[in-house]
């Protein structure tokens, strides 16, 4: 039995034994039920069936033990949905602390829940009596097949986080690639004017290099060939990026 809120990102499990037998049903743990209470208030509001066999009781326990794990679920799906969103925008270690922890615990559910599924099967073999019959094995058939799903689900889940990771590494690959496209674009902009500005800057004899026209000439070649870069980059895509509007036909439904 998984103990635990999704907010602390741990899960503390306890073992559950249930001694059941034609007309009893006892049960043995060391932390109390998360859903003891309801358990007791679906067997107040139908005595009668209870009075049929202990193995309506034992459905009903395993039922609200499914139910307990199927709202584990819905919050992990539902955090990792927002994960999911925060990755897109988010690329700090914060984030990926917090995908580690979601990822073990939805790792720890879905184990636990996983270990019921021996039970249920063994539950619904010719050799156990106690669900025989075709008014109690339908049950068991139920919680065996919801039991199916709940695994799928947190299957799923245990995919999306990692879908997650894939997120946070795109969006960290997409932010360094945007910092080395800076640096680049910078590198190569003043690189021309440090050459044009070395070359006047030599000790060569030249009557031209040390007149105001070679002073113009060297300012214009320096901007030239900046602009020239700048235009190029433009050109090719690498400075800004254009919104493109994306329109969408939908069909109304008839």
């Amino acid at each position: 039995v998984p103990h635990g809120e999704l907010a602390a990102q741990r899960v503390l499990a306890s073992e559950l034994d249930l001694f059941v037998g034609r007309n009893y049903l006892v049960s043995a743990h060391k932390r109390p039920l998360p859903f003891a209470e309801r358990v007791l208030a679906r067997a107040v509001q139908n005595p009668a069936l209870l009075k049929l066999d202990s193995a309506f009781l034992l459905s009903i326990l395993i039922d609200e033990l499914l139910a307990h794990f199927e709202v584990l679920t819905e919050e992990l799906e539902d955090e990792v949905e927002a994960m999911e969103v925060r990755a897109l925008t988010d690329s700090s270690d914060a984030l990926l602390e917090d995908l580690l922890h979601l990822k073990r615990f939805a790792f720890a559910v879905y184990r636990l829940a996983g270990q019921h599924r021996a039970t249920l099967e063994a539950f619904l073999r010719p050799d156990f009596p106690l669900v025989g019959g075709d008014v109690i094995e339908p049950y068991f058939r139920d919680l065996d097949v919801r039991l199916g799903r709940l695994l799928d689900a947190l299957e799923a889940a245990k995919e999306s986080v990692n879908g997650s990771f894939d997120l946070y590494v795109s969006q960290v690959a997409h932010r360094t690639n945007d910092i080395m496209r800076i640096l680049t674009i910078v590198s190569v902009s003043l690189l021309p004017a440090s050459v044009i500005l070395g070359f006047f800057g030599t000790s060569f004899e030249s009557p031209r290099l040390g007149t105001p026209a070679g002073f113009i000439i060297m300012v214009g070649l320096i901007l030239m060939t900046t602009v020239g870069a700048l235009v190029l980059f433009k050109r090719r895509g690498w400075l800004g990026t254009e919104d493109k509007e994306s329109t969408r036909t939908v069909t109304p439904e008839r």
